[in-house]
């Protein structure tokens, strides 16, 4: 497997570089769980001064003495200094650094479990901060996976504003970096792994083990015993409590339901009653609300639909969660019919973000024929058009992707223009066309494109388009 640990070079060196400056240092490492932030961090404390603590659901004095051996460790003082309680302990970490010669890092991991214990600790840190700026040669590592928890810590009331030295928020991988991992597969399995379980560094490093994505799919996620059976109910309760309602949200949004009443049909409740649960998906970037290209001020649009942006929590609750008594009922065979039924339509939708990546990637790099400034897709009550390019000089760019396993014909070409002229958006201006097929284009199509000018990406062009 290719080194997969390649992509987190720059938060590497935004680590390195605080860990270079004088005094006492603090950062806050946070981002969902499975995404690497334990794994970064023991990377970065390779072959430095280090303790590195992970709290966990005990009490206070436990925590507290635990940390406390853990510097006593790195310190190797002949009689160990034990405390019984979080604001001693934290106080003895910076003393102890004090006069150092060469500066320690200091890692608490999953710190909301450290402050459920005691909500005084990143004041007690602030504290200390103050007082010991200077003269403690110490770098504080702040880490966890509870997103919400981990901001809540910056906000403008809170001890820690403005203190730390640096914030990084580890976000799932892209497509490009995704691939990394699975470098024994080719491109089309590749773009399909990710449409289903997107970017998180463990799900991609278990599904490299497997043939293809069905295969993990069957032994690690849609079975009983599989590693990520429970994963949704995990990440969602983590973050965000009030598990029913959420549930049924995102299982109505990875059904389909994008629109807000359609929500509210699907879940029972009003309108007014789930806007602020659906910013809350926002903020843990498990749900995104999306508005047509062609929108110039999207976020006064009423055009908005939802969408799961985690590929991973879309399959989960669209292949597992309604399924969850089937397959405690062992009928495990009867669930996997159904994602042979359903999985290539499923994976329409991530694929098609892939191709829009590197349609704004092409126009970046000045290789289509027109500069654009917006690429999205476009809806409204009649037409539901995959890409939509905003050119910087009122022209347009719009495209349809079939990922399937025949060639396309001149009638999705037909279709398309006959849906553009349907939006009545730029009728005398220029208009291009993009067409993007897993398994190619007919001869007729080909003879088509040529006369007309119609952009044609079959899985090749594509691949070589995202290498690039």
């Amino acid at each position: 497997m290719t080194n997969t640990f390649l992509n987190r070079n720059e938060d590497l060196k935004a680590l390195e570089d605080i860990y270079q400056r004088p005094g006492a240092q603090l950062a806050i490492v946070y981002g969902r769980r499975r995404v690497g932030k334990t794994r970064l961090l023991l990377r970065f404390t390779e072959g430095k001064p280090h303790v590195f603590y992970t709290g966990i659901k005990k009490t206070e004095t436990q925590q507290a003495l635990e940390f406390s051996e853990e510097m006593e460790k790195l310190l190797g003082h002949a009689t160990p200094v034990l405390f019984d309680n979080w604001r001693d302990a934290i106080g003895y970490a910076f003393e102890s650094c004090v006069g150092r010669p060469e500066k320690a890092v200091v890692v608490i991991d999953e710190f909301p479990e450290v402050q459920e214990e005691n909500r005084s600790v990143p004041g007690e840190i602030s504290s200390r901060l103050d007082r010991y700026s200077a003269e403690a040669n110490l770098m504080l590592v702040l880490c966890g996976s509870a997103v919400r928890q981990m901001e809540q810590l910056l906000e403008g009331r809170e001890p820690l504003y403005l203190r730390q030295s640096l914030t990084l928020r580890l976000r799932p991988f892209g497509f490009e970096q995704a691939s990394l991992f699975m470098d024994g597969w080719d491109f089309t399995k590749r773009v399909e792994a990710y449409a289903v379980i997107g970017g998180m560094p463990m799900y991609l490093s278990e599904a490299a083990q497997h043939r293809d994505v069905k295969e993990f799919l069957a032994e690690k996620v849609i079975n009983p015993r599989g590693l990520f059976f429970t994963e949704g109910l995990t990440i969602v309760g983590q973050e965000l409590g009030d598990v029913p309602l959420l549930f049924g949200l995102l299982e109505a949004i990875a059904g389909g339901a994008g629109k807000l009443s359609e929500i509210s049909n699907a879940v029972g409740k009003k309108s007014v009653d789930l806007s602020a649960r659906l910013k809350r998906l926002e903020a843990v970037d498990l749900v995104k609300r999306e508005v047509p290209a062609t929108e110039d001020k999207p976020e006064k649009s009423k055009r908005g639909r939802y969408v799961i942006k985690d590929n991973f929590i879309r399959s989960w609750f669209r292949f597992v969660y309604p399924y969850s008594g089937l397959i405690d009922a062992g009928m495990h065979a009867e669930v996997m019919r159904k994602v042979d039924t359903d999985l290539s339509t499923f994976i329409g939708q991530p694929v098609e973000d892939i191709v829009r990546q590197a349609v704004a990637k092409e126009s970046a790099r000045g290789k289509l024929p027109i500069l654009l400034s917006r690429v999205g897709r476009y809806w409204d009550k009649a037409s539901d058009i995959d890409i939509c390019g905003a050119g910087t000089e009122g022209e347009y760019l719009w495209g349809e992707c079939k990922w399937r396993n025949r060639k396309i014909g001149v009638d999705v070409y037909y279709a398309l223009k006959e849906k553009v002229r349907n939006t009545r958006i730029n009728i005398d201006g220029v208009n291009l066309y993009l067409l993007c097929s897993k398994s190619g284009f007919s001869d007729k199509l080909r003879e088509v494109a040529d006369a007309e000018g119609v952009i044609l990406w079959d899985a090749d062009r594509l691949e070589k388009t995202l290498s690039e």
